[in-house]
């Protein structure tokens, strides 16, 4: 895999979510919809 000049990469250090993007994905989407209950799959759509 050849890599663009003007890209460059950087590691993320281990065990630091607070740098991942998708962690605020993922955190975002458990306070709406982790442990509750939907009556139907559209309910929990529009969520």
């Amino acid at each position: 895999m050849t890599i663009p000049e003007n890209i460059g990469l950087i590691r993320i250090p281990a065990y630091t979510p607070e740098l991942n993007p998708i962690e605020k994905v993922w955190q975002w989407m458990k306070e709406r919809v982790a442990m509750k209950f939907f009556e139907d799959m559209e309910s929990l759509k529009k969520k």
